[in-house]
């Protein structure tokens, strides 16, 4: 990797923030769910950085004796795992969805497609269900003992995306994280290979 100095960030972006996170975004491969422009929220712990950063997904399937409720994927459903980079949001300031390359949402088909957060013993700690198989939350969580709306979703924990029985592989899907409450209009999205 090549290292850059201070003048060369200067070049970049005359020390902007949006150069710098443009800049984390091509050094660390990861799509930030960006803050407000009315400023940081008070008490903000990562404060000028991005609250919510995504790594990659990876397309699996899911293993052979999974469910969705212990698991967060039902048996042979094509998933995709997402890694959770660096957060200072909580579990109730975020949810997800799925939607194509026009912007329009992703419908599963067959399965139990939905969302879960899984902690870093890859148990479930939160769920999201679509039962008509559309993948755009439209109500909260669904958490496990222990977990509540105010639990710091932090990097120990891992995003797990149920896409149903029909593989969506290579179709130019996205997943997209979208902020609540004061992250509202916040949003990060990911490419599902």
């Amino acid at each position: 990797m090549t290292e850059l100095s201070g003048k060369d960030l200067a070049i970049v972006g005359g020390g902007s923030t949006v150069a710098a996170i443009i800049l984390v975004l091509i050094l660390t491969g990861t799509t930030p769910l960006f803050q407000s422009t009315s400023g940081p929220p008070s008490g903000c712990g990562l404060c000028g950085a991005p609250p919510f950063s995504i790594g990659n997904a990876i397309a699996v399937t899911c293993p052979p004796q999974g469910s969705f409720i212990a698991n967060g994927c039902s048996a042979g459903d094509y998933v995709y795992n997402v890694t959770i980079e660096s957060s200072s949001i909580q579990f109730g300031e975020v949810v997800f969805k799925v939607t194509s390359s026009s912007g329009a949402p992703y419908v599963a088909t067959g399965g139990t497609p939905g969302f879960s957060i899984l902690n870093e013993s890859g148990k479930m700690s939160a769920r999201w269900s679509a039962t008509d198989g559309n993948m755009t939350m439209s109500g909260g969580w669904s958490y496990s003992q222990g977990t509540t709306s105010s639990t710091q979703l932090n990097s120990l924990y891992a995003l797990e995306v149920d896409m149903g029985t029909v593989n969506p592989h290579d179709l130019g899907y996205n997943f997209e994280a979208i902020g609540l409450g004061r992250f509202s209009g916040s949003t990060a999205i990911v490419g599902l290979p």
